[in-house]
């Protein structure tokens, strides 16, 4: 089997995003910055109109805010999709809740929401749980602060209790020597520092440090892990050939 890791960017990059998943074929994607569509309004691209090149027969959309342009109402959050059944899905606030007529400088930033998206999938060869989050943000610099550390610590709680084969994902926005990322890495196997990926940016940004992760517990078998080579965002589109301990 295999899962796609990607910061979508706001689908600012929709027909390279197709052609990631086009050349990847991927089982499972797991986004962040994924902007969806309400009332169907056609002014900007929206994950809608990549699925339709390219879709996946379960989805899972878990939107942080909900804003109005030009007449229409679109939500940005993350987002799994799947080939495979979805048993269960959950999502888990580790910040604030769905803000509504969401506007980026009255409303404090993208910081005022943030969650993990959770999915029990019924793959071919067992249950796996596959995790997602978008980490809060520190415009300075990528070392974490007390709010990284607690919503990390949540969510290696919250994995905790999950049985069988777990992954997580997710532009995590931490570098992989901050305190918040150490707490996971004590839990779950981290494939990005693993790999020994130097960074999960490209041309597109000035910044070059590793800031995107794919984990997996020890019922995980790891087959391959890379990051793409096909630029369809500021991050990387992360790859991971897979297979389950029975």
């Amino acid at each position: 089997m295999k899962l796609i890791q990607l910061k979508t960017w706001s689908c600012k990059l929709p027909s390279e995003i197709i052609r990631l998943f086009d050349k990847e074929n991927p089982d499972i994607i797991c986004l962040q910055e994924v902007v969806t569509s309400i009332d169907g309004g056609k002014i900007f691209d929206t994950i809608g109109s990549i699925l339709d090149e390219h879709p996946f027969k379960y989805q899972y959309n878990t939107p942080l805010v909900e804003f109005n342009f030009m007449h229409h109402t679109a939500t940005r959050g993350n987002m799994i999709a799947s080939n495979f059944n979805l048993l269960e899905t959950n999502e888990v606030w580790t910040l604030g809740n769905l803000t509504r007529n969401f506007d980026y400088i009255n409303s404090g930033g993208y910081n005022v929401a943030r969650n993990i998206a959770h999915s029990k999938i019924e793959a071919p060869d067992g249950i796996v749980h596959v995790l997602t989050l978008h980490g809060y943000h520190i415009k300075e610099h990528k070392n974490g602060n007390d709010e990284t550390l607690r919503a990390c610590t949540e969510l290696v709680k919250y994995a905790s209790l999950l049985d069988g084969p777990i992954i997580i994902s997710g532009d995590f926005n931490l570098s992989p020597d901050s305190e918040s990322i150490q707490l996971v890495n004590n839990s779950f196997r981290n494939l990005t520092i693993e790999s020994g990926l130097s960074t999960t940016r490209n041309h597109l940004t000035k910044k070059t440090e590793v800031c995107d992760y794919i984990f997996v517990n020890d019922k995980v078998n790891v087959n391959k892990f890379y990051a793409s080579d096909i630029i369809a965002s500021d991050h990387a589109g992360l790859v991971l050939d897979f297979t389950l301990n029975r």
